[in-house]
């Protein structure tokens, strides 16, 4: 994932850049991604891959004007596209991605997977925290291949917490043999 920066106008963006912003309630680890399709002077409009379940724990920017989804129902995940006030983006701390020369396609094509999703043209699939997350949707959009930093992260941590969890085991394990062994040897002698 390339490195990002916070963007304080919405005015500095683009049609075509990758954004995230933490969601009010959620904690300081969630980010939730989306794509801008359009910049006007008063407002934002952006496409995103949302979880209905998550939004009613997480809202996002507390204004947005739904203008649109792919028939998503309240259980089921969906394509959103969004307006959001010039006034509310102010108000969230808001990131863009910037991807190097070549990492990424270019805004037209950025936007058109964005919007053959939501119009349903290509179907996107269940929302999944590991597989299937508004991160692997704006990823994709943006460089054709579907990816999440944020799953890849928590996953390197658990297995870092598991081997390191193993080798405490291990070692305690060990040594409670080992002092079994000792208590074992000292029984023998007397």
């Amino acid at each position: 994932m390339p490195p990002s920066r916070q963007v304080t106008r919405h005015t500095d963006l683009k049609p075509g850049d990758h954004i995230s912003f933490y969601r009010d309630a959620s904690p300081a680890f969630y980010l939730h991604h989306a794509i801008v399709v359009e910049v006007k002077p008063t407002e934002l409009v952006i496409i995103s891959f949302t979880n209905p379940s998550q939004d009613a724990l997480f809202s996002s920017f507390a204004s947005i004007s739904s203008l649109s989804g792919n028939g998503g129902t309240k259980k089921s995940a969906r394509i959103l596209k969004e307006k959001i006030s010039e006034r509310e983006f102010k108000k969230e701390t808001v990131y863009i991605y910037d991807y190097g020369k070549g990492e990424s396609s270019n805004a037209d094509t950025v936007i058109a997977r964005a919007e053959s999703v939501e119009s349903g043209r290509i179907a996107w699939g269940e929302y999944s925290l590991a597989s299937n997350n508004c991160e692997h949707f704006a990823t994709w959009c943006k460089t054709g291949v579907r990816r999440s930093v944020q799953v890849e992260t928590v996953a390197t941590a658990a297995t870092v917490a598991g081997v390191a969890g193993v080798g405490i085991l291990a070692g305690l394990a060990y040594a409670f043999t080992r002092k079994n062994d000792s208590e074992t040897t000292k029984e023998r002698k007397y």
